[in-house]
């Protein structure tokens, strides 16, 4: 019993464990009410010895983040480094985390081993949405969108570039932002040579390939591929025009035709046809002539 108390630095009584604030091992009284362990002391003790065995020692140079494992720091620092030392066999991508490299690969292998994502997934069919925001009434069926939903009310933006200044309020956004500067753009069209940082302009780009065009106004027949380009053209059946020229009186529904009508006050023509000299203000002038020699 004497080794079960040095080993633990507690002093025993008839109903729990009290750390031992002196550090001293206690004596032995020859009374058993003072000796004897009960299970729920013992298992008190253990977790006091890992508490204390655990603390965060490892901290990080570059930025306040503290860890309890080296191996936890050294991950961690990978973030800082830009480092990605797991390759992927089949594609050749390239990750800072073992665990993100075992993830891509079920990409590749179709394994699918968690039953946690099979009931996050049941969600978007179900549409049960267990986690609402305490601020507003927006509910959410991951824990995770809860997370970053908050982050709108309270600004934080834990997630910042160890490239530039830039601070973002989800992991995602960062990764997509990094890629800014590596040049990284793993997501490849599988028709042709184009390749692309996010797999949101992959998704858009493939419609060019397919003729694809999912997003449909609700005032007219007009279809589009991408859904910004919906949104740019609804705007025109609202008759806001938020969009004003500096120059004259003439307001505009999208921002892109007020750049081109800018172009008749400067006399700037940048897109030049590739067949002969002729050039215009805008692209769907330069598409309009270009017709001309297709014949």
């Amino acid at each position: 019993m004497e080794d079960v108390a040095k080993g633990s630095s507690f002093i025993l009584d008839d109903s729990v464990w009290k750390p031992n604030v002196t550090g001293d091992v206690p004596e032995e009284t020859g009374s058993s009410s003072s000796t004897q362990v009960q299970p729920r002391q013992l298992r008190a003790a253990r977790r006091h010895t890992k508490t204390n065995a655990r603390q965060k020692q490892h901290s990080c140079s570059s930025c306040y983040a503290r860890f309890t494992y080296i191996s936890e720091l050294k991950q961690h620092e990978r973030i800082h480094s830009g480092e990605k030392p797991f390759l992927c066999l089949i594609c050749h991508a390239r990750f800072a985390q073992k665990g993100t490299l075992r993830n891509h690969e079920r990409t590749h292998t179709g394994e699918r081993p968690f039953l946690s994502h099979l009931k996050r997934h049941e969600r978007s069919h179900s549409g049960d949405k267990p986690f609402s925001c305490l601020i507003c009434d927006a509910r959410f069926a991951q824990k995770g969108s809860l997370r970053n939903h908050e982050r709108t009310h309270t600004g934080e933006k834990p997630f910042s570039c160890s490239h530039c200044d830039a601070r973002f309020a989800e992991r995602s956004s960062l990764k997509t932002h990094e890629r800014s500067h590596s040049g990284d753009k793993p997501f490849s069209c599988l028709i042709c040579d184009a390749r692309f940082a996010q797999k949101g302009n992959l998704t858009d780009h493939e419609r060019t390939h397919t003729g694809e065009r999912p997003f449909c106004c609700s005032h007219c027949d007009a279809r589009f591929t991408q859904r910004s380009h919906l949104k740019k053209h609804e705007q025109s059946h609202s008759g806001d025009k938020p969009f004003s020229c500096p120059i004259c009186d003439a307001s505009f529904a999208i921002k892109g035709n007020l750049t081109d009508h800018e172009r008749t006050h400067t006399g700037e023509r940048p897109f030049c046809c590739s067949t002969c000299d002729a050039r215009f203000a805008a692209r769907r002038n330069l598409k309009r002539h270009e017709k001309i020699h297709i014949g």
